[in-house]
């Protein structure tokens, strides 16, 4: 079942396999070397030479003491930490508790390995298998618990600096900088450079990436070379 999830690139887990005459398998032994078997993720078998046809409702359940039952999921929605509203974040799917932490530093782009988690209202989630699946999380790298709107207050405390201020060096300009992939529809960050390198060192630490920053391009996708 996990060989077919990965390889026939289902959108979840294989739950059944039927025979080519769409009789549910329920033992490894029964299947046969070289024969034509349908995987499904638990919808009822549809016969592939009548496209018409609608799936059964019902889904019988496998046997108790069948050794195709599935390992169980662990399915949340999790929230990198300070960054709550931006986005409907990111679905991370996981079959063992033990590698949650490492799955969702991945998805998240985290700078560190993730080791704490919350609720959407800054509670500390102290087991992971008490999170129901479906549910949402907050994720971050060990430090506490941040919203969205405490951290754009602290953001905002900061007095912009004017364009033609005397204390922005020559030749600099200022920028709004954004991850990539990010588009506009999340908060971006300024930074300020004479370069492109001096850009991308600093867009680097403002935007919290993982490793330096090696490419600019302008909101249509142009590489900006100087």
């Amino acid at each position: 079942l996990e060989s077919a999830t990965q390889r026939l690139g289902l959108v979840s887990a294989a739950r059944r396999i039927y025979s080519a005459r769409g009789e549910p398998v329920y033992d490894f032994d029964a299947i046969v070397r070289g024969e034509l078997y349908f995987f499904s993720c638990g919808e009822g078998f549809i016969d592939p030479m009548d496209p018409t046809q609608i799936a059964a409702l019902q889904i019988a359940p496998l046997p108790a003491d069948s050794n195709l039952s599935p390992a169980p999921h662990l399915r949340v929605v999790a929230h990198r930490n300070g960054e709550l509203g931006e986005g409907d974040g990111i679905r991370i799917v996981v079959d063992k508790p033990e590698t949650f932490f490492e799955t969702v530093t991945h998805k998240l782009r985290l700078p560190a390995l993730a080791r704490r988690l919350y609720t959407m209202d800054g509670k500390v989630i102290d087991d992971i298998m008490t999170v129901q699946n479906g549910s949402a999380v907050v994720v971050s790298c060990g430090e506490p618990f941040r919203h969205k709107d405490k951290a754009l207050q602290e953001e905002s405390q900061i007095t912009p600096i004017e364009d033609n201020s005397r204390l922005l060096a020559d030749k600099k300009v200022r920028v709004l900088a954004y991850r990539n992939g990010w588009g506009t529809l999340r908060q971006g960050k300024t930074v300020v450079g004479g370069t492109v390198k001096e850009l991308l060192r600093e867009a680097s630490v403002a935007l919290g990436l993982s490793i330096q920053a090696r490419r600019l391009r302008a909101e249509d996708g142009t590489i900006i070379k100087d």
